[in-house]
């Protein structure tokens, strides 16, 4: 059930059921007039069936599944221009759903709740030294982050047992953590141990971590370079080395790198990655660039009480810049997603929830964060490596949007934009370089990003969404963006039902299939994303790990399972006919990852080269043809024996699972060279069956006299 959580000025809040035509189905009251309010789910699981289907054993949290506000009264009336005079208070509201009353209401880690109390509604003050001006949730760990002027306040989110009772209660307790900002945020963000915030000019995103913990990349800092290493010093390493020289702690024949060498200015990293290096999913190359390379107006310190201690990791810093006329931009939406995995890592920077209150069970789950800023013309999507790798230039996905934008969502497949014209869609690429880490594959990011979707609407001011839908406001001309009390009737709420992948993967297989003969590279870039869609849902969660939904209640996981197979055949088929030698060895991989048997990827090219043939295409007959000859080549050199006898795959040890596959692999190969080699695919056919046989035992262990036989009549030619 999809609920929407509207607070009235009558200081109530009303309860709607979205698949029920927006039905009212409760209200709950609050202490004074709501400015902001935010769910959190953190607690809330779905039915077991749910669970079983991902195979994976769900935490429970007791509770959770509150809803938190910001209330006072605003000078500005509307609650939108806070300013720290104003009175205001962060509230929590606990069984909110059960639509019991009277309220009951407690102070934040200094009241305990009764046990008759544990079933009512029960409002949660969070007790602040300064005025609250904003706040945010975190989905996954339950704490709050609390906006006070120029300072961030981190507020933890615990469950507690009552005395000599097994019932719970959660509760929330001022960390003494703090960071102190140079600008005033307008929007706060947090997720696990990253925060991101920004002010009407400013941006930053930054994470938090106990002292003493570094991240993998400065652990790579400190190891010896090789000498081919082109990646170049960054200027902190450079001076670190000199230092040690100087003090006699290291010789200068030590030097890692040879001259001359690369050295990464901050400035020029800062700048490159304000830019975004424009070239990576955008499409686009910025004329003037929007941002202030390596803004010193942007900048954050910590305070911290705590045993381990805490340091703060800028990740991001931006400023918008003026343009010849002196007007300045300013930051609209603020938006966080993170993106988990199945598949779990390991590092020293991963800590119990029980040890860091930042993180929670899931944290070496969590691959990477996207962060969406979007200012009136443009968004800019960055995604950071939470697995320890953090990067200094953030990878970044720029979209540009074709009208003056008001707000900006994410979901799990697109980006929605909503501008004064009407409803935008884009693909999104928050979780394509998991996607590639995950597959053992390098998806292209230089394609342009894709405008799937263009509606026109009237007087929309609010745009939301869930897991299936999304919801907007639309209200007359001049009337006020928040309605007022007595004319609700003025306003219109739309619920639009989302795709499903699997809706959106063929819609975009359909409309690549039909530029494939007159634009391959659209129909490449269109198989690519419908891909990446897929295997969102196959590889990685579609929502926090608390909340394990179905991808659409129309399509079953097995489904899924299908199309990314398919997805995989499909870009491997369009792989295996380059030119290219290096997009030949990426199509292997590619068979790989769809769990084709052996037999069926060859039996495909040989059919994709029975339907050349029929257009009397030689030079693409030959070039399917040495194709096949590289596929097979790169499955028999990746098989390796495991000490068992069986054998290995050093992708997918299931492509040799028995002797059927094994000999009929060897077979292929050896007949392959009793045929005549396709020119330019390998320079001494002789010698490199010898390097085959030397390199995979498959050949000898099933084929020993074939391949002896072919030796020597190779030896004889010669």
């Amino acid at each position: 059930m999809f609920r929407l959580l509207i607070a009235l000025a009558r200081h109530v809040v009303e309860v709607r059921d979205l698949e029920a035509g927006g039905a009212v189905i409760s209200t709950f009251p609050t202490a004074d007039k709501v400015a902001l309010i935010e769910h959190c789910k953190t607690g809330e699981c779905f039915s077991s069936r749910f669970l079983n289907l991902y195979k994976l054993i769900i935490r429970s949290f007791c509770l959770g599944n509150y809803v938190a506000t910001l209330e006072g009264k605003f000078r500005s009336g509307d609650g939108k221009g806070r300013n720290p005079k104003d009175s205001a208070a962060v509230r929590v509201y606990t069984n909110w759903e059960t639509g019991l009353e009277p309220m009951r209401a407690r102070i934040a880690g200094r009241v305990t709740p009764s046990r008759c109390e544990t079933n009512s509604l029960e409002m949660i003050e969070i007790p602040m030294k300064r005025t609250p001006m904003g706040f945010a949730c975190c989905q996954t760990t339950g704490n709050i982050l609390v906006a006070c002027w120029r300072t961030l306040c981190l507020y933890t989110y615990s469950v507690h047992k009552l005395e000599s009772s097994p019932l719970t209660y959660i509760d929330f307790k001022d960390s003494d953590l703090s960071l102190a900002l140079s600008f005033a945020p307008t929007n706060v963000r947090i997720c696990e141990d990253l925060i991101a915030t920004s002010g009407k000019h400013a941006l930053l995103v930054c994470r938090i971590s106990p002292e003493g913990i570094r991240n993998q990349t400065e652990e790579d800092d400190r190891k010896p370079s090789s000498p081919c290493d082109d990646e170049g010093l960054s200027m902190k390493r450079l001076l670190k080395m000199e230092r040690d020289i100087l003090v006699g702690k290291k010789s200068s024949k030590s030097f890692p790198m040879p001259f001359p060498m690369t050295v990464h200015l901050p400035s020029v990293v800062a700048e490159r990655a304000s830019r975004g290096n424009c070239s990576p999913g955008s499409g686009i190359v910025h004329h003037t660039n929007p941002f202030v390379a390596d803004p010193v107006d942007v900048k954050v310190s910590i305070s911290c009480s705590w045993e381990m201690g805490a340091q703060v990791e800028t990740l991001l810093r931006l400023q918008l810049a003026g343009d010849l006329s002196g007007n300045v931009d300013q930051f609209g939406s603020l938006v966080i997603q993170p993106v988990y995995s199945f598949t779990a890592y390991k590092g020293e920077h991963v800590l119990s929830p029980k040890v860091w209150p930042l993180h929670s069970p899931h944290r070496n789950n969590l691959y990477g964060v996207a962060v969406l800023i979007a200012t009136q013309q443009e968004g800019y999507l960055y995604h950071f490596a939470m697995d320890g790798r953090a990067s200094s230039q953030p990878w970044v996905s720029i979209y540009p949007f074709t009208a003056p934008v008001t707000t900006v969502v994410l979901e799990s497949c697109a980006l929605h934009a909503l501008t004064e014209t009407g409803l935008e869609t884009y693909t999104l690429r928050s979780y394509h370089r998991t996607l590639a880490k995950l597959q053992h594959v390098n998806l292209p990011e230089d394609d342009p990003i894709s405008l799937i979707g263009l509606r026109p609407f009237l007087g929309v001011k609010q745009l939301l969404v869930t897991d299936w839908q999304l919801v907007l406001f639309a209200s007359p001309e001049g009337s006020p963006s928040i309605p007022a009390e007595g004319k609700s009737n003025l306003w219109t709420f739309y619920s639009l039902k989302l795709p499903g992948p699997e809706v959106l993967f063929s819609d975009m297989l359909a409309v690549g299939e039909s530029h494939k003969v007159a634009s391959p590279t659209t129909y490449r870039q269109l198989l690519i994303e419908a891909h990446c869609i897929i295997a969102r849902y196959n590889l990685l969660y579609p929502s926090i790990p608390e909340l394990l939904i179905p991808p659409s209640r129309e399509c079953s996981y097995d489904a899924i399972r299908s199309l990314y197979c398919k997805s995989c055949v499909l870009i491997a088929d369009y792989l295996v006919i380059s030119d290219k030698r290096d997009e030949i060895d990426l199509a292997t991989k590619w068979y790989y990852r769809s769990g084709l048997p052996l037999n069926e990827v060859v039996e495909r090219i040989n059919k994709n080269v029975a339907q050349r043939e029929e257009n009397d295409d030689e030079k693409l007959k030959e070039r399917i043809d040495r194709a096949r000859c590289h596929f097979l080549f790169n499955v028999l050199t990746h098989c390796r024996k495991k000490p068992d006898g069986s054998y290995k795959n050093e992708y997918i040890e299931t492509i040799c699972k028995d002797d059927q596959t094994c000999r009929f692999l060897a077979n292929s190969v050896l007949d392959e060279f009793e045929k005549q080699l396709p020119p330019q695919t390998v320079e001494n056919p002789a010698n490199y069956l010898a390097y085959l046989v030397l390199n995979s035992p498959i050949l000898a262990d099933y084929a020993l006299q074939r391949t002896l036989d072919l030796l020597q009549q190779s030896t004889a030619k010669k």
